[in-house]
């Protein structure tokens, strides 16, 4: 299965690389060069959410709201 859009960024001007990865486990699908670092990185992209989803659901709605709401202030 391939991502037609993906495929489309090889061919732009100074693309460096892009990769779709898996939800469920973090592993590479596709991606526009073959490299072990696009492999680490999607890895790291996975750990990151999966960590900020853990966080997100430890934290009590009005505290995610006042956040927001500080932030935005």
């Amino acid at each position: 299965m391939t991502d037609p859009t993906l495929d489309a960024l090889t061919n732009a001007p100074n693309h460096i690389v892009s990769f779709s990865a898996s939800t469920n486990d973090g592993q590479v699908i596709q991606a526009t060069r073959k490299s072990e670092d696009i492999s680490r990185e999607a890895r790291s992209a996975y750990q990151l959410l999966t960590d900020a989803s853990a966080l997100g659901k430890l934290l009590p709605e009005q505290d995610k709201l006042r956040k927001v709401t500080g932030t935005l202030n």
